[in-house]
């Protein structure tokens, strides 16, 4: 069953039926940065039609201009999402969200500020390769991933190296640090999203966009705060393509986790 276009970048799945006890009040996905909606529909259908048949999703894709947008332009972006959440008027601690790399963080991250509190503390929180730090390595290869020919890739790798350094530049000379590196810091302080969440992190050691290292960084340090963590490196597998190489083991950990 496929969703109804909200938006663009906006997309929801309702159900005619209340969700079962043990179930989501609702699924909330955020896409990588470049996915369409033909990649995300195997998660939409596994949890429509497997996991919580019952539990209405809704889905925001990451376009790679949305994602380096201002604010203001990726709140517009997420803001048809966030008021169809609201008209189901339930409350986040039953709530499921499901973020894919980088872009589905800055996605979530503007999702939350729409928010009264600026604060969002779902049931389970998944992350599936994410979160990630900004590397010249990790930024060329999300932005050449899908380019097509020798001359094409060689063009983009030095446009990406020189947008990636003047990028860096601009943060160390007004103080701050990178996009990826807030995002990061927002999402360990424990103020948007509380120590009631649980959060499983779904990673690889064949991730070329977001490394292994970067991501159990982070675990530990939820667990040195007493945050409830679970995770699961897959070993060989691509990026956000966990699911589609072992996906008994992907949806197991996701609905243990939940259950537990």
């Amino acid at each position: 069953m496929l969703p109804s276009k909200l938006s663009p970048t906006a997309y929801f799945l309702p159900t005619t039926r209340t969700p079962t006890v043990d179930a989501p009040s609702a699924i909330l996905l955020f896409s990588w940065m470049g996915a369409h909606i033909r990649h995300m529909s195997k998660f939409i259908d596994y949890y429509h039609t497997e996991l919580f048949p019952n539990s209405p999703i809704i889905l925001v894709l990451c376009t790679t201009r949305g994602f380096v947008a201002r604010a203001n332009v990726q709140a517009a972006l997420v803001e048809p999402a966030y008021a169809t959440f609201k008209s189901l008027d339930i409350d986040a601690s039953n709530v499921l969200v499901h973020i894919f790399s980088n872009g589905g963080v800055r996605l979530f991250r503007t999702f939350v500020s729409l928010t009264p509190t600026k604060s969002f503390s779902p049931r389970m929180l998944v992350m599936d390769s994410a979160p990630g730090k900004a590397t010249l390595r990790s930024a060329i290869n999300a932005f050449t991933i899908d380019t097509k020919g020798f001359i094409m890739r060689v063009f983009m790798v030095i446009f990406v190296g020189f947008w990636f350094s003047l990028w860096r530049l601009k943060d160390m000379v007004i103080g701050k640090g990178s996009l990826l590196d807030r995002q990061r810091a927002w999402f360990v302080d424990g103020k948007a999203i509380d120590e009631t969440t649980k959060r499983l992190f779904l990673y690889s050691d064949e991730d070329d966009l977001v490394q292994s290292e970067f991501v159990e960084e982070v675990i530990k340090e939820l667990e040195g705060k007493g945050f409830p963590v679970w995770s699961r490196n897959f070993g060989q597998t691509r990026h956000v393509g966990h699911m589609r190489a072992k996906p008994q083991e992907y949806w197991g950990e996701i609905a243990r986790v939940w259950k537990e």
